[in-house]
């Protein structure tokens, strides 16, 4: 078994998506002023982020398509891990879809998202390193956090090779 990391890195400020902000990657409390209240030699680091949910690889639930619909925290596993994956060139065989959206990002409609969103099946949008992947025989994964009314999230993405 081998495993293909799917999944952006992220850093501070990135764009993964034209027009949507960039993540803010700092410090909530740095080891100088964790080393206080703690025994000498004791120290702690936590990181703060704000990002916007799109950001890297991320996952659509219903909820991002329709009011009403399921978030990421009525989100099953068994939409999420060890799915059959396909990887298909796309050149010329496949209209409406681009490289960070599965709809194409030129017009309003979003023809995709709203067929599968309505299907219930979730949408992972902006995986990198697809190249790597065989035509037939992976299997995708990507696990979101369990976050209640949120419709869209990043993702720890992989595909599983025989």
């Amino acid at each position: 078994m081998r495993l293909v990391d799917l999944t952006h890195v992220i850093e501070h400020q990135m764009i993964t998506y034209p027009g949507l902000p960039g993540p803010e990657i700092g410090e909530h409390l740095g080891s100088d002023a964790s080393a206080c209240p703690y025994a000498t030699g004791t120290e702690f680091a936590i990181g703060q982020i704000s990002m916007v949910a799109n950001t890297g690889t991320y996952i659509d639930t219903p909820a991002h398509r329709f009011r009403g619909g399921h978030d990421l925290a009525d989100l099953s596993l068994e939409h999420c891990v060890q799915l059959p994956a396909v990887a298909v060139d796309g050149e010329g065989a496949i209209g409406s879809i681009d490289s960070v959206n599965i709809d194409d990002a030129a017009g309003g409609q979003r023809p995709a998202h709203t067929i599968l969103l309505a299907a219930g099946i979730p949408i992972g949008e902006h995986p990198p390193g697809l190249g790597g992947l065989p035509a037939v025989g992976a299997l995708f994964t990507a696990i979101p956090p369990a976050i209640h009314a949120l419709a869209s999230f990043l993702v720890c993405a992989f595909a599983t090779l025989p």
